[in-house]
């Protein structure tokens, strides 16, 4: 189900936005808000082609990464956040911030997947708004090649959402109450759901090969004092977590 409307019109006060990175919980969050009886859609009024709210008046919650890109919003706003170390691991692995010109590849499993040309559109944007200039993508990319530009990516991204979100949610803690207070119903209403949300979103899930996970010392030395910040600013203990870490020295 890409969109959900209600028969009756939402009032526009009672409209929300929840943005997040790829890979960060929302197309799980979207499916426990139908659950719950919630009109929600995953990146449709904000989306690579952007749409008026207006024409989807049975919309209550659009959840979706690119409505980042047009902060501030005149609607509350959440910034959902997943353990930083897996975001980053599965956009590296899966080339999510590479420039495409062909199909796409998949440097882990080396499985060819055509389409995904709107990566390629979110590659421009990244670029537009932060600067940061992704390659064009293609088999002489790796891993490690991609891990420096997907890390700074998860840093300014998350930062310049969360200056003009309302509250930060978590996906490892959904369902919550902070969720359900944002949206306005009841907590019960969640819980009640989630477990049938989660047999959902598994069973659409797309099968892939085990992807190598980066840890804390594949992440550039210039960039790791602010993700580990960063993720113990978001209740991920990074400090505690890895205080015994030493620097790793690499043949580059």
């Amino acid at each position: 189900m890409k969109v959900t409307l209600s028969y009756k019109k939402i009032p526009e006060e009672a409209r929300r936005v929840i943005t997040g990175t790829g890979r960060s919980g929302t197309q799980y969050t979207t499916i426990l808000l139908k659950y719950a009886g919630v009109p929600t859609a995953h990146e449709w009024i904000y989306s690579g082609v952007m749409r008026d709210w207006d024409d989807y008046a049975g919309l209550q919650v659009d959840v979706t990464m690119y409505a980042g890109f047009k902060l501030p919003l005149p609607y509350p706003t959440a910034l959902q956040v997943r353990d930083p170390l897996k975001v980053i691991s599965s956009w590296a692995a899966t080339g999510v911030l590479s420039t495409i010109r062909g199909p796409e590849y998949n440097i882990h499993t080396g499985e060819i997947r055509k389409g995904k040309r709107q990566y390629a559109a979110l590659a421009k944007q990244v670029g537009e708004h932060l600067g940061i200039e992704a390659p064009l993508w293609g088999e002489q990319y790796t891993f490690d090649d991609l891990l420096p530009g997907v890390t700074e990516f998860y840093i300014r991204w998350n930062k310049m959402c969360e200056e003009h979100c309302d509250l930060v949610l978590r996906a490892e803690d959904l369902p919550s109450r902070d969720l359900a207070d944002f949206i306005g119903i009841p907590f019960n209403k969640l819980r009640a759901v989630h477990q049938d949300a989660r047999r959902e979103k598994a069973a659409k899930a797309t099968p892939r090969k085990e992807q190598r996970q980066a840890t804390i010392e594949d992440i550039p030395e210039s960039l790791r004092p602010e993700l580990i910040e960063l993720a113990d600013h978001y209740g991920y203990p990074y400090t505690e977590r890895y205080a015994h870490e030493r620097p790793r020295t690499r043949n580059r």
